[in-house]
C-alpha cells in the first residue's frame, strides 16, 4: 500500500480522492475526530497530495496529429476533435505510448501478480475433459495453436 502506511490509510486516501474536493479534504484532515480515530500519516492536503504524487503513473502518453482522407465529406463542429479541410482530409489526434513500456508496466505492477497468463491452457468444465471452457484469451484455441506451431 506504499506510499501509505497500511490498507486502511490507502482506502481513506482512495475515498478522499474520489469523493471530496481539495478544500473539503483539507477540512476533513484537520478535524479532531480524524486524528482521534483514523490517525492518518498525512496531516494536511499538501502532505496528502505529495503522497499521491509518489504513486506510479505508468508509461508516458504522447499525441500525434495524423491526416487521413475519408470516403465521404466530413462535417466538423466545434465539439469535434477532427478538423476537415476542403480536400476531405481530416486531421485526427492519435494518442499512443510505447508498447514495451506498457507491457513492462503490466508485468511489474503488483496489482496483477498472479493474474497474468503467460501460456495457453486447456480448461474444462467437467472432470472428464469433454467440455472446454472459453472465457479468457489464454483458454482459447487460437493461442494454443499459435504456441504449438
Amino acid at each position: 500500500y506504499s506510499p501509505f502506511a497500511d490498507k486502511g490509510e490507502w482506502e481513506l486516501a482512495e475515498w478522499l480522492i474520489n469523493n471530496t474536493n481539495q478544500q473539503a479534504m483539507d477540512e476533513f484532515l484537520k478535524l479532531s475526530i480524524t486524528w482521534e480515530w483514523t490517525q492518518p500519516s498525512y496531516q494536511s492536503k499538501y502532505i496528502f497530495m505529495k503522497l499521491i504524487d509518489q504513486l506510479p503513473t505508468g508509461p508516458d502518453w504522447k499525441c500525434e496529429l495524423v491526416q487521413v482522407r475519408g470516403e465521404e465529406p466530413v462535417e466538423s463542429n466545434e465539439n469535434d476533435d477532427a478538423a476537415a479541410n476542403d480536400d476531405g482530409i481530416e486531421e485526427l489526434k492519435l494518442w499512443l505510448c510505447d508498447p514495451v513500456a506498457c507491457v513492462r508496466e503490466l508485468i511489474g505492477n503488483p496489482a496483477f501478480h498472479g493474474e497474468i497468463a503467460y501460456a495457453p491452457e486447456k480448461v474444462y468444465t467437467d472432470c472428464h475433459g469433454t467440455t472446454q471452457r472459453y472465457d479468457e484469451m489464454w483458454t482459447g484455441d487460437w493461442w494454443w495453436e499459435t504456441q504449438v506451431s
